[in-house]
């Protein structure tokens, strides 16, 4: 690997490099400089490169080791690929793509899917956020409405007193 100064490199070289979204070390391998060298000219910290097109906004330093782009974060959030094809595809864990999807990762840019919140992705659920929301705006006591919605008098104590459907409001507004 050369350790020549990034001022070796043609015009044509640097934007090549800056429009390239491969990371620092396949860059490395590609045009045999180092990944020092790649960073200065990828994010503009180089005098002489500064007019040409293509500079990156610099890395935060909880992002100095990120695999992905924001571009990458993107086309992630809009594939219709299966979360184990997109790992694979962007050398990532299935993990870190689910992470993408639901927004835990990658917070400032759009395209998140909504959380999901614990009713919905319980199957066995039985009521109905409208049902919920009813049995705590009811003047009904908890026997009558155990058996109006068929569960039981403990399930109603749990909603009305907020310990399942915590997402929900307090009652219908």
């Amino acid at each position: 690997m050369k350790f020549l100064p990034a001022s070796e490199l043609t015009e044509e070289e640097v934007i090549e490099i800056r429009s390239c979204n491969l990371g620092l070390k396949e860059l490395a391998v590609i045009y045999d400089y180092s990944p020092t060298t790649l960073s200065n000219v990828i994010f503009g910290d180089l005098l002489k490169w500064k007019h040409l097109p293509g500079a990156r906004e610099p890395l935060k330093p909880h992002q100095k080791n990120a695999k992905l782009t924001e571009e990458d974060v993107l086309a992630i959030r809009s594939s219709d690929l299966t979360q184990k094809e997109l790992a694979e595809k962007y050398n990532v864990t299935c993990m870190t793509i689910s992470h993408i999807v639901r927004g835990k990762t990658w917070k400032h840019l759009p395209g998140a899917r909504d959380p999901i919140v614990p009713s919905q992705r319980n199957h066995r659920t039985k009521l109905t956020k409208e049902e919920v929301l009813a049995i705590r705006g009811s003047d009904l006591n908890r026997k009558e409405l155990a058996e109006k919605y068929n569960v039981t008098p403990a399930t109603i104590s749990y909603i009305v007193n907020r310990e399942t459907w915590k997402h929900l409001p307090e009652k219908i507004t």
